[in-house]
């Protein structure tokens, strides 16, 4: 059985804790801003940063890409790695269109759905508290 316990109670058990190698944790100072906020720009951070190095190791095929020259001076300007760049935009763009298909190939589905909830009512609305 596992036992959830607070940060007070392993304020209270830390001679125990430390027996059996488990260091307390550090209490965090407090800040001005919402605690949400930084939590969801680390976490975007660390995501990116682990993205990029995932798709480093991958194995690559090159490709030749046009583009117009100012956009290609430009992004040499601000620095930006045009392969990781393309990469993203051609993912998003795989997403859109399998998205698109996946509509296309369910629309009978959908509007069937649709004229049943039409028909009937939500399924299990009775159960709804809102």
């Amino acid at each position: 059985m596992i036992k959830t316990v607070c940060r007070k109670d392993m304020a209270t058990d830390f001679p125990r804790l430390r027996d059996i190698g488990l260091a307390m944790p550090r209490q965090r100072p407090a800040r001005s801003r919402p605690p949400g906020l930084c939590g969801i720009v680390h976490m975007t951070c660390n995501m990116e940063s682990h993205l990029g190095k995932a798709l480093e190791v991958r194995p690559r095929k090159s490709t030749n890409v046009t583009l117009p020259p100012e956009v290609l001076e430009r992004a040499k300007q601000l620095g930006i790695n045009l392969s990781r760049a393309g990469e993203r935009s051609v993912r998003e763009e795989i997403q859109q269109a399998e998205a698109r298909r996946w509509a296309e190939d369910n629309a009978e589905l959908v509007a069937a759905y649709t004229a049943m909830v039409d028909r009937d009512g939500l399924p299990l609305a009775k159960y709804r508290t809102f």
